[in-house]
């Protein structure tokens, strides 16, 4: 996913014990995809400057708001979308 676009990130492992986890990142912004900054140690950064510049007028400031989810269980594609609402 480094450098691509997506609707969400997320990372899985399972515990000792067999039992699966993990943490998955989504954009709040309707209609909004990666790109994405991704490493394989568990690193992964919503970069909207990768393409592009973002410029915002003088005074004026520029936002995106992440949603951040821990979970237990295995992430399935319906978990997945009731996250991105």
């Amino acid at each position: 996913m480094h450098e691509k676009e997506s609707d969400f990130v997320a990372y899985e492992n399972n515990l000792p014990d067999g039992r699966r986890f993990g943490v998955f990142l989504t954009i709040l912004e309707g209609g909004k995809r990666g790109p994405w900054f991704i490493r394989d140690y568990g690193m992964a950064i919503f970069n909207p400057t990768w393409r592009q510049s973002i410029a915002t007028p003088k005074g004026e400031s520029w936002s995106i708001g992440l949603r951040v989810v821990a979970y237990d269980g295995e992430l399935t594609e319906k978990r997945a979308r009731s996250w991105m609402v």
